[in-house]
């Protein structure tokens, strides 16, 4: 188990070889871990070295387009907080490998170059699903029965149609006679 003073080390030794994510990070372990032993001045070393590192930073803000379920992105095969790489998560300056994958989909691959001090946009595409799309099937036309019921209640509906037309017309033409 790594002692707190060989972290701070580590924290220093990434910051001095350009590494200022990892500093950044390892400090503010650091002070977490230093404030939990009571090392409070340990603790104000390690804050005030992550706090001079913050504008150095380089950052990705990753834009992913339509997340598919369970859909995995990771950079230089580290698995990535969605919500803080979508606020800008920090990043070691240089050039990134990224990586998207997610259950029945086809994986995408991507880079992007990180600069102290700026902030990157990169893009994650939806991911395709690379199974075949069932193709619609034509509707089923309706079963023999269901259509012959049909005409059967249509023609019922039209005969008694009819036979009201022939009625209404017959008492017309008495009550045109008695008048």
């Amino acid at each position: 188990e790594p002692a707190l003073g060989t972290q701070f080390n580590l924290a220093d030794c990434y910051e001095h070889v350009g590494r200022t994510a990892s500093a950044y990070a390892l400090f503010g372990q650091v002070a977490n871990i230093a404030r939990t032993a009571g090392k409070f001045e340990r603790e104000r070393s390690a804050r005030a070295r992550e706090a001079a590192l913050e504008p150095r930073l380089a950052r990705v803000r990753l834009v992913v387009i339509s997340p598919a379920p369970g859909e995995e992105v990771r950079i230089d095969d580290a698995p990535v907080d969605k919500a803080a790489a979508a606020a800008g998560q920090p990043v070691d300056p240089g050039p990134h490998r990224l990586h998207a994958s997610a259950p029945d989909r086809t994986s995408w691959e991507g880079t992007f170059v990180a600069t102290p001090g700026q902030s990157v946009e990169s893009v994650v595409p939806a991911l395709v699903d690379p199974r075949p799309r069932p193709e619609a099937a034509p509707p089923s036309p309706a079963p023999a029965s269901s259509r012959r019921t049909s005409a059967l209640i249509s023609g019922g509906v039209g005969v008694v149609a009819v036979a009201v037309g022939a009625v209404a017309g017959i008492i017309t033409i008495s009550k045109r006679a008695d008048a």
